[in-house]
């Protein structure tokens, strides 16, 4: 969770308007526990696996935050869908690197609005060795 909480003191986070959505939210991590710190902040965590977005509905109401989070139980790839409710909805979209970074680009630009920015999370490492390789 420090590791979400550190994500603060980037100005990209700052700086964004309207809506977040946190894509692959799995634990809620990085989106729930900066949701938390940011009582201003609406978030939709995007999570495929029905037993993940059933731990995040739960863990939602119990952070008090359902009147601001939601989650939804779709592939990013259907919820950015040309015409689906996610495409181009948000000011800024969290996704941790869970695959190449080209891939999680892909996945995640199409749910940014337009001046929207992605904020992808990863190691040191693993982004010093993908630069590399690009």
């Amino acid at each position: 969770m420090s590791d979400s909480l550190a994500l603060l003191e980037l100005p990209e986070l700052q700086a964004a308007q309207g809506r977040w959505a946190d894509l692959g939210a799995g634990a809620g991590i990085p989106g729930l526990p900066l949701a938390v710190a940011m009582p201003a902040a609406s978030v939709v965590l995007v999570e495929s696996v029905a037993k993940k977005y059933q731990f995040l509905r739960e863990a939602v109401i119990a952070a008090g935050v359902h009147d601001r989070v939601d989650v939804v139980c779709l592939r990013s790839e259907e919820y950015a869908a040309k015409g689906a409710t996610g495409r181009r909805a948000f000011g800024l979209v969290l996704a941790r690197a869970v695959g190449p970074l080209p891939v999680v680009l892909e996945l995640a630009a199409p749910l940014a609005a337009p001046n929207g920015r992605v904020l992808i999370s990863t190691s040191e490492q693993r982004a010093a060795s993908e630069w590399r390789a690009a």
